[in-house]
């Protein structure tokens, strides 16, 4: 009794499922339709790899269909007439700028056609209607403008690019429009997949309903345009509605602008698709600028918050970035996490991300020149990848890319403290990238910017983020009296603040430096100088008169780098309201000569030390200096334990060395 039991249930449910499938089953006939009338839409693959890997590509690792294919499938396309064709606004991406220009359908049989001219066109609604070069259908898909809720549909596409294929659902629902509920789209369950935008949502009886679009995020339910929709839109007619938001990681304000316009057709895709490119990339331009604009009293130099930038010098030679901080504080930032990899000859590499972007110390190896690092981009690069990985993946095997060849783009830019940054970019055909780097002279190498993402992203976003990211990098610069020289030489490479920099030497004598604003004539009062004496040059941003300018704010000159003998010149700035006690207290100890600025000497950690304020500044000369906005302070280091009287001589004979300019 029991074995009938199960046996009948076991048979019920066997004809339940024979008639739900038969049900949902589309005919010979339709399919036969579909086949004539639903395509592939496809790029050709890169026929170019400017790359170099260290090892060669394990291409037999991906499947023979997709390996010998000559194509990219990026979605579907279908016929509603015998020579127009419906997809997805976001499969033919018109302002997105791609290394890939024109686009194609593929067909069942392999035959490949060019896409030719546009008829009708919304990106917020996301369709579009063509035709053909060389293309007619005889055999097309009916419409259907009034679909029914609960009714089996079929989502007919490209499924992760491996051919045509038709999936089963339910339509379930309808659902506004998100931004002002002007249209609803269709939900349906039938399974979508990558590949599937731009295909026909069909029916139970194969009529076209609707377009399918996308995935939803949160539920197995996905999106389709009702096939009205497009079919009615105004024809001859290119609507784009954008919603662009933006923002830049030196700071937490972003800006909302609605970017619409319209273009009458019928014109080609290649001439639609440049056109939404500038005009896109135009707005995206005036976006930014509205955000910079409306937010300029919210950043650096404006804010409160910038008073202690303004009133600090820090050293590093390692680019580091004004921004703001957790809680909206205003900062200097620099990677949580450097690395450092070493190169041949002496040279190496530190690196970390900062804000979505690559911050990069490049120590030239001794047997390259700054001119070649300037001038020869393939070897810039080489050395970058050297010390920093980047893989491409073939069928889960990461292989390293050692070289990105030369940069398809050279050119310079200059900020608004007039630094000149050399920027670069290379192509990554088989991924649609593009990496960008914007670099600094400096006399050890270069420091750099290193951005890599979607070519598109980085013309109409991320290389426009950078310009303005330039203005906020903090660097001091560092090398020895023989890499000064050769920097100083390459004065097509350098910020304007090092164009009247002077230096010259006589081996283990003399030292001159020369900047606008002060003067050193070093006699070898405390070491001897070498062309491995070594310099650090300290710029900080500062308020002069209603400007704020990059200047230098203080020197260390060193015997040689592996030496704790030194001596430094350091400008104070007055401090400010606004400003905590701590640099008022300061403050007074300079111009009063208190300790530790008192030309006294003491000892620490093996080293003897001395400090005072120049005696241009001193009180006791001249007590009107008090009113100055600023004085210059003069420091000794020196290795092992010396007696005050000497230290004192020293430091006066190096304060009677140095004229202050201004």
């Amino acid at each position: 009794m029991i074995f009938r039991k199960i046996l009948f249930f076991i048979l019920m449910n066997f004809f339940i499922l024979t008639i739900s499938t038969a049900e949902t089953m589309l005919s010979s006939d339709i399919i036969k339709i579909i086949d004539d009338s639903v395509f592939e839409v496809v790029v050709l693959k890169p026929t170019k790899d400017s790359l170099t890997y260290e090892k060669p590509l394990p291409f037999d690792l991906i499947p023979f269909a997709i390996r010998n294919d000559k194509y990219y499938s990026v979605g579907t396309a279908f016929a509603i007439s015998e020579n127009k064709f419906v997809t997805a606004s976001h499969v033919i991406s018109l302002p997105i700028e791609t290394l890939t220009e024109q686009l194609f359908i593929r067909d069942k049989k392999g035959n490949v056609n060019e896409i030719d001219q546009i008829y009708s066109y919304s990106n917020n609604k996301d369709f579009v209607v063509f035709t053909i070069k060389d293309k007619k259908v005889s055999n097309f898909l009916k419409i259907n403008t009034t679909p029914n809720i609960n009714d089996d549909v079929f989502a007919v596409g490209n499924a992760y690019g491996e051919g045509i294929i038709i999936r089963n659902g339910i339509l379930t629902s309808k659902t506004p429009e998100e931004e002002n509920g002007k249209w609803e789209w269709l939900r349906f369950s039938a399974a979508a997949s990558p590949g599937n935008s731009g295909g026909p949502l069909l029916n139970k009886n194969g009529e076209i309903i609707g377009i399918v679009l996308r995935k939803s995020e949160n539920e197995n339910l996905n999106y389709a345009l009702p096939i009205n929709i497009a079919i009615e839109s105004n024809p001859n007619l290119a609507k784009f509605h954008y919603r662009i938001n933006y923002s830049i990681p030196i700071m937490s304000p972003k800006k909302i602008n609605i970017f619409d316009d319209e273009v009458t057709l019928p014109k080609s895709y290649i001439e639609l698709k440049k056109y939404s490119i500038e005009k896109y990339h135009s707005y995206c331009v005036k976006t930014l600028d509205d955000l910079i604009k409306e937010n300029k009293n919210a950043m650096f130099p404006n804010t409160k918050g910038s008073l202690q930038i303004l009133h600090n010098t820090f050293s590093t030679t390692f680019p580091n970035i004004i921004a703001e901080g957790e809680g909206g504080s205003l900062g200097v930032f620099k990677p949580k996490e450097i690395e450092k990899s070493n190169l041949e000859n002496n040279g190496f590499i530190e690196y970390g991300e900062l804000g979505g972007y690559d911050l990069i110390n490049l120590v030239k190896p001794d047997n390259i020149s700054l001119k070649q690092l300037c001038d020869d981009s393939k070897l810039f690069m080489d050395l970058v990848l050297k010390g920093i990985t980047y893989n491409r993946n073939v069928s889960n095997q990461k292989i390293r890319i050692i070289s990105l060849g030369e940069a398809v783009e050279k050119y310079d830019f200059v900020d608004n403290y007039k630094r000149k940054w050399l920027i670069r970019s290379w192509n990554l055909e088989y991924v649609d990238y593009k990496l960008t780097t914007f670099s600094l002279l400096t006399p050890t190498g270069m420091v750099s910017i290193l951005k890599i993402g979607q070519f598109s992203n980085m013309n109409s976003g991320d290389i426009l983020d950078i310009k303005v990211i330039t203005d906020y990098i903090y660097l001091s610069y560092y090398g020895t009296f023989k890499q000064w020289e050769e920097f100083l030489t390459s004065k097509d490479y350098l910020p304007e603040i090092f164009t009247n920099f002077e230096l010259s030497y006589t081996n283990n004598k003399t030292a001159s430096i020369k900047t606008k604003r002060l003067q050193i004539n070093y006699k070898n009062e405390s070491f001897e100088i070498t062309p491995e004496s070594d310099m650090k040059i300290l710029i900080s941003y500062l308020k002069e008169n209603d400007n704020i300018i990059w200047d230098i704010a203080g020197i260390y000159i060193w015997e040689n780098k592996n030496s704790n003998n030194y001596f430094a010149f350091f400008k104070e700035l007055k401090p400010v309201e606004g400003l905590n006690d701590s640099y008022f207290s300061e403050w007074e100890k300079m111009w009063k000569q208190k300790y530790p600025y008192n030309a006294t000497s003491y000892f620490d950690n093996g080293n003897t030390y001395i400090r005072t304020v120049h005696s241009n500044y001193s009180t006791l000369k001249n007590k009107l200096k008090i009113d100055n906005n600023f004085l210059y302070t003069a420091y000794i280091g020196l290795e092992g334990k010396i007696n005050n009287f000497k230290m004192q001589k020293k430091l006066k004979d190096m304060i009677s060395s140095t004229t202050i300019l201004e």
